[in-house]
């Protein structure tokens, strides 16, 4: 069968500040038909198989929303919020679709110890959070939600740039996505 979909967008966009800070918002809904989806399987007796399904609709509705700019002058500012709603009728029911977080929201802040245009210091750091989102087809598998800490430090030096970046500081469990391919035990 034929996959198919739909998007719509709607969205606004404004610059505040004299144009230092922008927003954006956006509404957004998706919808897909015959998305093959694949599930790795162990039997009892130990050897393992494949379940494919196609999906008779996924629907994915949502909000997201961005604010970024400079509200200092060394002080930069990337802050987001995203809402989704998500649904997957296939056999045997509807499902939420992996890997889709219930929410996310997330705020970063740079400060430069250098004026623009000029070698220097910038020191970074940010948190996100994200929602409880399923982690299988079937949604057996599940994930709690989840926030990280990341930090960095860079060096401008003419036109070069040296970054270090240490993503999620204090060694959380953070999962971004669910695998494709799900292995369950079966009983």
């Amino acid at each position: 069968a034929a996959r198919d979909g739909e998007l719509k967008e709607y969205g606004v966009k404004a610059e505040l500040l004299g144009g230092r800070v922008s927003v954006t918002a956006a509404w957004f809904e998706m919808k897909r038909v015959n998305q093959r989806i694949n599930i790795s399987r162990v039997d009892t007796d130990g050897s393992s198989y494949n379940e494919f399904i196609f999906t008779a609709g996924e629907e994915v509705k949502g909000f997201e929303g961005q604010v970024f700019g400079r509200l200092l002058d060394r002080l930069d500012l990337i802050a987001s919020y995203a809402r989704s709603k998500t649904s997957n009728e296939v056999q045997g029911g509807i499902f939420r679709i992996p890997s889709v977080p219930a929410y996310e929201v997330s705020a970063f802040l740079n400060y430069s110890f250098h004026d623009a245009g000029k070698d220097g210091f910038s020191l970074r750091g940010g948190y996100v959070k994200i929602g409880e989102m399923w982690g299988s087809p079937d949604n057996i598998m599940h994930f709690d939600p989840q926030d990280r800490v990341d930090a960095g430090l860079s060096y401008v030096h003419g036109r070069y740039k040296f970054d270090l970046q240490v993503n999620n500081v204090f060694d959380d469990r953070f999962i971004t996505a669910a695998p494709v391919t799900v292995v369950l035990s079966e009983s």
